[in-house]
């Protein structure tokens, strides 16, 4: 079987208004014929959106365990529905965005990163060690402006 469309996934949505840029990019995709489909924590009666993230999640083990069920099913749904593409926003490079690509990458599925703030990722020794995983795992790195590219 083909596989065809591209899944944004987010998982902090409506808390920072990404929910308006992720409507943006599926809008885009939706009109170049390209079917696409949002996974975060907002709905919406309109688009294909499956809200499976939370508005508020506490950092500790039993969210983190939680968070990694929430992306194996994603990962599961992706393979499942034969996506070939995937867009994950990036906004720091450590364990748990390295446990994240992985997990996603199971489906088979090309990870394209749309980095956030690279600027504050400068000099942070944490986000260097676990940054090259995570960009060797990625098909495509965008980036907002010149100053975050270089």
């Amino acid at each position: 079987m083909k596989k065809t469309g591209i899944a944004i996934i987010d998982h902090v949505g409506i808390k920072a208004g990404m929910d308006c840029y992720d409507l943006e990019l599926y809008s885009a995709f939706k009109r170049t014929g390209y079917p696409a489909f949002i996974y975060s924590n907002f709905t919406s009666s309109e688009i294909n959106i499956k809200p499976v993230f939370r508005f508020r999640v506490k950092e500790n083990v039993f969210s983190f365990l939680k968070m990694i069920r929430i992306y194996l099913g994603i990962s599961s749904e992706l393979k499942k529905n034969n996506f070939e593409n995937c867009i994950l926003h990036c906004f720091r490079f450590g364990f748990w965005e390295w446990i994240i690509i992985r997990i996603i990458k199971r489906s088979d599925v090309r990870v394209f990163l749309i980095v956030h703030d690279p600027e504050s990722l400068i000099g942070n020794r944490s986000a260097l060690r676990f940054k090259t995983g995570i960009f060797d795992a990625a098909t495509g790195i965008v980036v907002h402006n010149q100053f975050s590219f270089d």
